[in-house]
C-alpha cells in the first residue's frame, strides 16, 4: 500500500546507511561539469510551502544532469544579512526600534543575528532533505562569510575606480521604524500596498488677489509644512471658476472635484501661471524663511486624479526634489532617522509624522486652508521587511551609477536562455528604466560598506583588509579582526591622506542584494583566491528562482556584479516560477490564518506528492496549494505505485502490435521528456511521464493485454518490465523517494538491478524502436474505444457483455485503412463480435459519437446467445471474486459448482479455464466456500472446494 510519508523516512534511511549521494558523486567525479548556483534563502525562519517549491526544481534539474553523467558542486547557499534577519531577531528580542537595539549594544546584536542564521540555517537545511534535496550541505556558502563580504569590498572598490560609486544627497524612501533607507529596487519590487488615507484638498490664496485660490490636492498633509511651490502642467487647461463664494483655479479636466455649482471665469495654460505666488499657511515657520511659494511648471503635474495643481516639498519626495533641483528650490527636510519632526518648525517640532499629519488636517480646517478632506484608496509604498509606510527624507546616501552599465547588462541578458521567455522582456525593461543604485543602509548586520570619508571631503574605498592594513593606523586591529562586520571594523582607523585628521569607515551597511549577487564570484570557487580554477565553473549553466520579487532583487544583482568584473552574465540559463497562493488564490499569510509551513505539508502528505504537484505546475502561472490539491497527485503516485506489482523478471520478445506500440510509445517518450528538460520546462515533462503512466501504460497497454497477462504471457511481463524500469528511471528526478522504494522492492525480483535508482543512467531512445505510424494509429484506436465506451455507458451496458458489432465511420480511406489495422484492439477492447468500417457521412445515426474526423456506432441489441454469453462474463467475475475472498493463489484448481437462473452451460469451458476450475457441477452444493446474488435481477448461488 503507497504510504508516502512511511516511504520518506525509510529511503532517507536507506539513502544515508548506503551513502548514495556520496557514491553518485564519485561515479560522475571529474567527468563534464555542470553548474547551477543556488538562490540563497534568507536563513531567518523554518520553510513554507512556498520555498519548497523552488527548492523542488533545483533537486529535480541536479538529479537529471547527475544521471546524465555531469559532475557538479551541488553548493547549497545560505542569505544571512540585512534588514530581513535584522527585524525577525528584533521581534525574538522584544526590540523595537534603532534605539533599543543601541541600548542593547550594537556587538550583542550582531551576535544574536549571526545566531539566528546559525539557527535557521541547519533547520532549512534538514527541511530541505526531508524534501529529499541533495547538495553537499557541509559546503553551504553563507553570504556573510568574509569571502563574500570582501568580494565585495573588491567590487565596490571597482565601482569606485570606475568613477560609478557616489555620496549623493536625495529625498529617498525611509523607514522609520528600521531607520533607514530602502532603494527604489525594493520598493517597485514589494513594497506597494493597497491603503486608505486622507486626501486633503488645500485653498491657498493668491498673493495681492482677492478670495481667489489655487486649489491644491495631497494625499500627505505632514509634508504641507515643507512646501515651498505648487506646480501646473504647462499643456494642460486651468480654470478659474467661482463656487460658493470663492474664485479657485483647478485643471479643466478635474471640475468634477468641486462642490456644488460653479461657473466658469476664465481659462489659460499651465504655462500662464507660471511665477504667481500664493499664500501658504506655514510661510512663518523658521524653515520657510526662503521659500518662494510660487507657481512652476512640471510635466509629471496630471489632470487624472486631483485637481491638477500639486503641492512641492522638494524635502519630502524624489520626484519634488528632482524638480527642485531644476527649479533652485530649496528642499526642507523636516523629519529624522525616527520620522520625528526636527526643532525649528513650530508646533510640529519633536513630534511624529503621523501626528502632525493629523494636526495639520485641524489646523488647515480652522484657519480655513481647507477646501475639502476625503477618504482616498491608492497604492502606498511600505517597508517590505516590518511594513510599516515609509516616508521620504532628504539624506546622503550611496549610489552606484547605472548609465555606464545598463546596455552592457541589457546585451548580456540577451544572450540568457530564460523560461519563461517574458521573464528575458521584464529583466531587459527593468534594466532600461532602473535608476542608479541606493546600496548603502544605516544599520548593523550586513556588509559594512569599504569606505572611509573625512569631514574634509577627502574619500577611501579599500579592496581588501591587505589594502585597509597598510593604510590603517592600529595595524594589529587588522590582524586581530574576529570577521569583517560591524562593530570591529568601526574601530580601524586610518590617516586622511588630505588633511592629515584620523578617518572612520562610514557607519553605514550595503544593502542585502549586494550579498547575494556576487556569490558568482565568491562562492562558485573564489575569483580573488584561485582565477583559473573559478574560470572552470563560470559562467554557471543554470540558476531557479522565484520571478516577481527577483528581476530587481538577486537576477539585477547577480548581473551588476558579474557584468562589471567580469564582462559577462554569469549564469546561461534560468528557470522562473510565480507565486504560491492558497487554495482560494489568496497570499499565504500567517496573520490570515492560511500559511502552510513546509514541516506541516510533508508530515501529513509526504515528499513526492508535493513535489509532483509543483512539478505539474506551469512555472509561469501562479501556484494554489492546498491539501485538496495535493489529492491528484497523491492519487496519480499511487496508480504508478500499484502497477509495480505486474512486473516481474520473466523475459520474452516483443511480439505483437501492442507490444511494438507500448515499446514505441516508451521510447518516443523518452525523447520528449529529455527534450522539455533541455527547454526548461520541467512541467511539460512531468505531464508527459504522468500521461503515459496514467494513460499508456495504465489505461492503455494494460487494458489491451490484460487476457494475456492473466495467462502469463511472458511476452507481456517483458514488455511491462522493460516500460516499467525506464519509466521509473525518467521518473526518479521528480519523484525520488517514490521510484527508490520501487526500485528496492523490485530488485527482490530484479537482483540484477543497480543499487539505486538513482545510481543509473538517463535513459536514451532506440530509434529503430519508435514507430510513428502505429502510434498514430493506436492513438486513433484508442479513439475509437473511448468512442465506443461512451456509448456503452449511455446505454448503461456494461463491456462484459458482449455486442454484435460496431460501424466505424472514417472521414477517408486512409484513415479507412489506419483503422482496419488495430481493428482486433478495437473489437477485442468495446467485446464486440464484429468491426465494420465504412466511409463517413453525413446521415444522423442513432447512437453515434465523433472521434477527431470520424464516428462510431454500436449495434446495442443483445440476442439470446449474446446474453448468454454477458452472463457467463459476470458470473465468472464473481467466481474470481469468491476465489480471492478464500484467499486461493492464481495456481490453485477448484471443484466448481453453479446454480443459475439462465442456462449457461454452452460456455463450461471457458469458464472453467478463467477461473481455474477443474470440476464444474451446474448444481446447488454444500461447498466450503459459497457465494449468492443476482446479475440482472437473476439469481445465482455458487460454491467452491480447492483440490
Amino acid at each position: 500500500m503507497y504510504s508516502p510519508t512511511k516511504i520518506d523516512q525509510e529511503i532517507l534511511e536507506f539513502w544515508n546507511k548506503n551513502q548514495i549521494f556520496n557514491k553518485l558523486r564519485a561515479k560522475n567525479k571529474g567527468k563534464k561539469k555542470w553548474s547551477f548556483l543556488d538562490g540563497p534563502i534568507t536563513a531567518n525562519n523554518p520553510m513554507g510551502v512556498h520555498h519548497a517549491w523552488g527548492r523542488t526544481y533545483k533537486d529535480v534539474f541536479q538529479r537529471l544532469k547527475a544521471m546524465q553523467g555531469y559532475d557538479q558542486r551541488y553548493q547549497n547557499g545560505f542569505d544571512c544579512q540585512g534588514l530581513w534577519v535584522e527585524r525577525e531577531e528584533e521581534k525574538a528580542l522584544g526590540l523595537k526600534n534603532k534605539s533599543d537595539i543601541e541600548r542593547f549594544g550594537i556587538l550583542n546584536f550582531v551576535k544574536a543575528c549571526k545566531a539566528r542564521v546559525q539557527k535557521f540555517s541547519k533547520i532549512q537545511a534538514e527541511q530541505s532533505i526531508r524534501l529529499g534535496q541533495w547538495m553537499d550541505w557541509d559546503n553551504s556558502y553563507y553570504t556573510m562569510s568574509d569571502a563574500n563580504n570582501l568580494h565585495n569590498w573588491f567590487l565596490i572598490k571597482t565601482y569606485f575606480d570606475k568613477k560609478w560609486l557616489y555620496k549623493g544627497k536625495d529625498a529617498v524612501p525611509w523607514c522609520w521604524r528600521c531607520g533607514t533607507a530602502s532603494s527604489k529596487h525594493d520598493i517597485v519590487t514589494e513594497g506597494y500596498k493597497e491603503v486608505t488615507h486622507n486626501a486633503l484638498f488645500m485653498q491657498f490664496p493668491l498673493k495681492n488677489e482677492d478670495n481667489e485660490y489655487f486649489l491644491i490636492f495631497t494625499t500627505t498633509p505632514w509634508t504641507v509644512p515643507a512646501n515651498v511651490a505648487i506646480a501646473v502642467n504647462a499643456d494642460l487647461v486651468y480654470v478659474k471658476v467661482k463656487n460658493e463664494g470663492a474664485k479657485y483655479w483647478l485643471a479643466e479636466l478635474r471640475l468634477n472635484e468641486l462642490e456644488g455649482k460653479y461657473e466658469i471665469l476664465e481659462k489659460k495654460k499651465g504655462k500662464e501661471l507660471k511665477g504667481i505666488e500664493y499664500i501658504m499657511p506655514y510661510r512663518d515657520i523658521q524653515s520657510q524663511a526662503n521659500a518662494p511659494h510660487k507657481v512652476v511648471l512640471w510635466e509629471l503635474a496630471s489632470d487624472e486624479e486631483g485637481t491638477g495643481i500639486v503641492h512641492i516639498a522638494p524635502g519630502c519626495g524624489k520626484e519634488d526634489y528632482e524638480l527642485g533641483k531644476k527649479e533652485e528650490l530649496p528642499a526642507i527636510s523636516p523629519l529624522d532617522e525616527m520620522g520625528v519632526y526636527k526643532e525649528g518648525f513650530g508646533e510640529f517640532s519633536l513630534r511624529k509624522y503621523s501626528d502632525v499629519n493629523n494636526a495639520v488636517l485641524n489646523d488647515l480646517e480652522q484657519t480655513r486652508f481647507t477646501y475639502k478632506i476625503i477618504p482616498y484608496k491608492h497604492r502606498y509604498p511600505h517597508c517590505w521587511r516590518c511594513g510599516e509606510e515609509l516616508v521620504f527624507r532628504l539624506v546622503d546616501e550611496w549610489y552606484i551609477k547605472c548609465e555606464d552599465i545598463r546596455k552592457k547588462l541589457i546585451a548580456q541578458n540577451r544572450k540568457i536562455k530564460w523560461s519563461p521567455e517574458y521573464g528575458k522582456l521584464r529583466q531587459e525593461d527593468w534594466f532600461k528604466v532602473m535608476g542608479d543604485w541606493l546600496i548603502s543602509r544605516k544599520r548593523y548586520w550586513g556588509l559594512p560598506l569599504p569606505i572611509w570619508e573625512c569631514n574634509c571631503g577627502e574619500i577611501k574605498v579599500f579592496e581588501s583588509l591587505k589594502d585597509l592594513r597598510a593604510k590603517a593606523i592600529d595595524k594589529t586591529k587588522v590582524d586581530k579582526l574576529p570577521e569583517v562586520h560591524r562593530p570591529w571594523i568601526d574601530e580601524i582607523l586610518i590617516k586622511c591622506e588630505k588633511c592629515g585628521n584620523d578617518v572612520k569607515r562610514i557607519p553605514d551597511v550595503g544593502d542585502a542584494w549586494l550579498d547575494a549577487g556576487i556569490v558568482p564570484l565568491s562562492t562558485v570557487e573564489s575569483y580573488l583566491k584561485d582565477r583559473e580554477k573559478w574560470k572552470k565553473w563560470y559562467p554557471v549553466d543554470f540558476i531557479c528562482e522565484n520571478m516577481p520579487g527577483q528581476y530587481r532583487g538577486w537576477f539585477n544583482a547577480l548581473m551588476w556584479a558579474s557584468v562589471t568584473i567580469t564582462g559577462k552574465a554569469p549564469f546561461k540559463s534560468i528557470l522562473g516560477y510565480e507565486t504560491l497562493k492558497d487554495e482560494k488564490g489568496e497570499e499565504m499569510h500567517k496573520s490570515k490564518g492560511n500559511a502552510i509551513w513546509f514541516d506541516e505539508a510533508v508530515n501529513k502528505i509526504g515528499a513526492d506528492p508535493m513535489r509532483l504537484l509543483y512539478c505539474l505546475q506551469d512555472p509561469s502561472q501562479e501556484l494554489r496549494f492546498g491539501y485538496n490539491t495535493l489529492k491528484e497527485p497523491n492519487s496519480s503516485i499511487n496508480i504508478l505505485y500499484n502497477l509495480s506489482n505486474l512486473v516481474d523478471n520473466k523475459n520474452g520478445k516483443i511480439a505483437k502490435l501492442e507490444d511494438k506500440w507500448i515499446i514505441s510509445r516508451l521510447n518516443s517518450l523518452i525523447n520528449e521528456v529529455t527534450r522539455h528538460f533541455e527547454n526548461l520546462n520541467p512541467h511539460l515533462a512531468t505531464r508527459a511521464l504522468q500521461n503515459f503512466w496514467l494513460n499508456d501504460l495504465s489505461r492503455g497497454y494494460i487494458q489491451f493485454t490484460r487476457e494475456r497477462m492473466n495467462a502469463d504471457d511472458k511476452n507481456v511481463k517483458c514488455a511491462v518490465k522493460e516500460v516499467y524500469l525506464i519509466l521509473l528511471k525518467l521518473t526518479a528526478p521528480i519523484l525520488p523517494f517514490t521510484t527508490e522504494k520501487l526500485w528496492q522492492d523490485l530488485k527482490l525480483k530484479i537482483p540484477q538491478l543497480e543499487e539505486s535508482i538513482h545510481l543509473t543512467s538517463w535513459p536514451k531512445a532506440d530509434k529503430k524502436k519508435i514507430n510513428e505510424k502505429l502510434e498514430e494509429q493506436i492513438s486513433l484506436a484508442k479513439q475509437v474505444i473511448e468512442s465506443g465506451m461512451a456509448i456503452r455507458d449511455k446505454e448503461k451496458i456494461n463491456v462484459r457483455w458482449p455486442l454484435l458489432k460496431a460501424v466505424v465511420y472514417a472521414d477517408n480511406k486512409e484513415m479507412q485503412k489506419q483503422i482496419e489495422k488495430v481493428s482486433s484492439i478495437i473489437i477485442q477492447q468495446l467485446n464486440v463480435k464484429k468491426l465494420e468500417i465504412n466511409s463517413r457521412n453525413n446521415k444522423q445515426i442513432e447512437n453515434t459519437l465523433i472521434f477527431n474526423h470520424g464516428s462510431i456506432t454500436l449495434d446495442t441489441k443483445l440476442t439470446k446467445e449474446l446474453e448468454e454469453e454477458g452472463y457467463s462474463r459476470e458470473m465468472m467475475r464473481r467466481i474470481q471474486a469468491l476465489r480471492k475472498e478464500a484467499g486461493l493463489k492464481k495456481q490453485d484448481k477448484i471443484e466448481l459448482f453453479i446454480e443459475f437462473e439462465i442456462n449457461i452451460k454452452n460456455y463450461s469451458k471457458q469458464i472453467g479455464e478463467k477461473c481455474g476450475a477443474e470440476k464444474l457441477v451446474f448444481n446447488k452444493s454444500n461447498a466450503e466456500h459459497k457465494a449468492k446474488g443476482d446479475i440482472k435481477n437473476k439469481k445465482f448461488e455458487i460454491g467452491l472446494n480447492k483440490i
